[in-house]
């Protein structure tokens, strides 16, 4: 179930920046014709609708995995969204809250260890 959860997750991940990405475009390109904008929002509806994705040099988000599988068994969690700004933000509070979490975990151990 969690492998389920972060597949949808990516692939959710993934279509937000294509809907960035037409929503740029078409404020860049008032004029351009309406068979531009609906095929645009259909490929963004099939990039939501359908689990597969295809990688490419000249993808504008090189990752299509941000979150790996096992971010939940790492020492040091971390993502690799494809943009080193956005890497460099949300990695140290994911190892900052992982540890606080492993002090919340250790603090648990020993008051269940002097109650037993």
């Amino acid at each position: 179930m969690d492998k389920l959860f972060l597949v949808i997750l990516n692939n959710t991940l993934v279509a937000g920046w294509m809907i960035l990405a037409v929503i740029v475009f078409r404020f860049i390109c008032k004029k351009a014709p309406k068979w531009v904008n609906c095929l645009l929002w259909g490929l963004v509806g099939i990039r939501l609708a359908f689990p597969f994705s295809i990688e490419s040099i000249f993808s504008l988000i090189p990752s299509a995995k941000p979150i790996p599988s096992d971010i939940e068994y790492a020492a040091i969690p971390q993502i690799d969204a494809g943009i080193q700004s956005v890497n460099t933000v949300i990695n140290p509070v994911l190892a900052n809250r992982q540890a606080a979490i492993h002090g919340e975990v250790r603090l648990m151990r020993r008051k269940v260890g002097r109650s037993v």
